[in-house]
């Protein structure tokens, strides 16, 4: 429905209306959340106090899964190029991850609104559900350089 609702006990409550097919929800920080919309490829930020809300990046293509390093940046996994991508919400520099994971649903017998799935464990590694061949990656990001040296 291009809600983002809150739900409770009493009923439900949109907080965000008129988004172009919110796929996927992650925290930023406390009370702030951040949303996939995949057909407009773009990650918002939301306030949940008052639902305000915000551009973090656009650009992308058909994002549909995220989660947040402890570093701050967004991971984002992109359907519609099988990559993964680490955003830093206040620069919008993108690294790459990783490339050519199955999670196109093209050709498969699978409903259109399934999604891949993207958590970050304890030790920082990124751990990727890929619904095109039924596999779970597990990436390890590079630690950052210090300031002044190359983020790779």
């Amino acid at each position: 429905g291009g809600r983002l609702l809150r739900v409770a006990a009493g009923g439900s409550q949109a907080l965000a209306t008129g988004l172009a097919e919110p796929v996927a929800l992650a925290w930023e920080r406390p009370g702030v959340v951040l949303v996939a919309e995949a057909a407009a490829g773009r990650i918002l930020r939301v306030v949940l106090a008052d639902g305000a809300r915000s551009t973090v990046v656009e650009g992308l293509r058909r994002p549909n899964a995220l989660a947040t390093l402890p570093d701050g940046r967004i991971v984002v996994v992109e359907q519609a190029t099988g990559q993964v991508l680490a955003i830093d919400p206040r620069s919008s520099v993108r690294t790459l991850l990783a490339s050519g994971l199955a999670l196109s649903l093209e050709g498969l017998d699978l409903p259109q609104n399934t999604n891949g799935g993207v958590a970050v464990g304890p030790d920082g590694a990124i751990l990727v559900s890929c619904p095109g061949d039924n596999s779970i990656v597990r990436i390890t990001p590079r630690k950052r350089a210090p300031r002044g040296g190359n983020d790779t």
